[in-house]
């Protein structure tokens, strides 16, 4: 899967619009680097629960949480996709 499909399955093409400048964000007053699509392995940092993205790590749960990945819209396109049959793979290649 490209960095475009990923961004796309996980944020429904809508990432920027949500994420703005942020590349970091503070958890309990603490920095939390966010999660890069080129410079960090998906499974580090997530995992899928059905339809639903989970953050394993505080990195993913900054991005989970900032990006908004599981909004309604979002998980009820993954649910359709799973519902079809389609695997929701975990693994990306750097485009």
């Amino acid at each position: 899967m490209s960095c475009q499909t990923w961004l796309w399955l996980v944020t429904d093409g809508l990432s920027n619009l949500t994420k703005g400048p942020n590349l970091s964000t503070k958890v309990k007053g603490k920095t939390i680097e966010l999660f890069h699509p080129r410079r960090h392995e998906w499974n580090d940092h997530f995992a899928f629960s059905g339809p639903e993205i989970v953050g394993v790590t505080p990195t993913g749960q900054a991005t989970v949480q900032l990006l908004n990945m599981n909004a309604p819209r979002r998980i009820a396109i993954r649910r359709r996709m799973l519902t079809r049959g389609e695997t929701l793979k975990t693994s990306i290649r750097h485009a």
